[in-house]
């Protein structure tokens, strides 16, 4: 078994450096299998060994949509299937399946990734604008919870989320269902209803995307992102009934460094992250997030 884990390297199809139609880029090549030993040797309650191959799967797993109005050179990289158009901003870049992970040997080797992918994730060198989103899609896999559970109790931490990115709550792309409703006995869709411009759409492959995010900037804003959708998955996953205040405390490095670590900001963001989940659990909106809502939200 090689001392250096697993590795990636580009495939040299010239299709994955072209740009596609819309949603016609190639397939995603799995990143979150076959990993080896030395890459997970810390994080083993987050990964699943295979018993004929030895090698280990993540648990989680997380892909990217990088929208831009262009691209500067483009290549294959290995953090991306492809290159696509796009109708609302103009051109995305869509990441292959990668393992969503706490730090570990692994997680590195996927952070390299996305910092020589630099030139696509900076609008220094691939701008962008306000009409750009930064689509993020999840799994989970099956035998550690079922897909509506995971959309249930994310449901619980959400608000933080629409917090950080509160000027797309209404943004026609993203701002229906805004209280994740419509299973079980979660209350009906609030803010209108739409087989896909949900703010977090539950798929029928059983994947979640999470339609918010705002457009990619950096490949350090990439790395917080990830991070950040890390523990909470982890926490609805496997903290489900903890506290709010728990997910915050857990996530408030994360989220300083988003804010050039002041203080002042991010305590205000956790003030209306707290507003956000009141209303996603009880239909209350407090003054401070109404301006942020639809108009059709009452």
């Amino acid at each position: 078994m090689s001392n250096k884990g697993i590795e990636y390297s580009l495939t040299g199809e010239t299709v994955r450096a072209r740009m596609s139609g819309y949603h016609h880029s190639p397939p995603a090549r799995s990143f979150n299998i076959d990993a080896h030993e030395v890459d997970v040797k810390n994080i083993k309650s987050k990964v699943s060994k295979d018993a004929f191959s030895g090698r280990y799967s993540s648990n989680y797993a997380i892909g990217f949509e990088v929208e831009k109005n262009r691209f500067g050179r483009r290549t294959e990289h290995e953090l991306f299937k492809g290159y696509e158009r796009d109708g609302s901003c103009g051109v995305e870049a869509v990441t292959n399946i990668l393992p969503l992970l706490p730090p570990s040997q692994w997680r590195n080797k996927i952070f390299d990734m996305m910092y020589k992918a630099q030139n696509i994730l900076n609008d220094a060198t691939s701008p962008s604008n306000q009409n750009c989103g930064g689509h993020i899609t999840i799994s989970v896999k099956r035998n550690v919870i079922e897909c509506e559970d995971l959309y249930l109790n994310l449901r619980k931490n959400i608000g933080l989320l629409m917090a950080l990115f509160r000027k797309r709550l209404r943004n026609p792309y993203c701002n229906n269902n805004l209280r994740m409703g419509g299973l079980n006995s979660v209350p009906n869709n609030v803010g209108g209803t739409h087989y896909k411009y949900q703010m977090v759409l539950l798929k029928n492959n059983c994947t979640i995307e999470f339609r918010l995010p705002s457009r990619v900037r950096s490949y350090k804003q990439m790395f917080r992102r990830y991070e950040l959708i890390y523990h909470m998955v982890d926490f609805a996953t496997n903290k489900p009934n903890a506290r709010f205040s728990s997910f915050l405390n857990k996530v408030k490095p994360i989220v300083l460094s988003m804010y050039e670590n002041d203080e002042t900001k991010v305590s205000e963001l956790f003030t209306l992250a707290k507003h956000f989940r009141k209303f996603v659990l009880t239909g209350r909106i407090d003054s401070a997030i109404r301006p942020f809502l639809n108009n059709n939200v009452r």
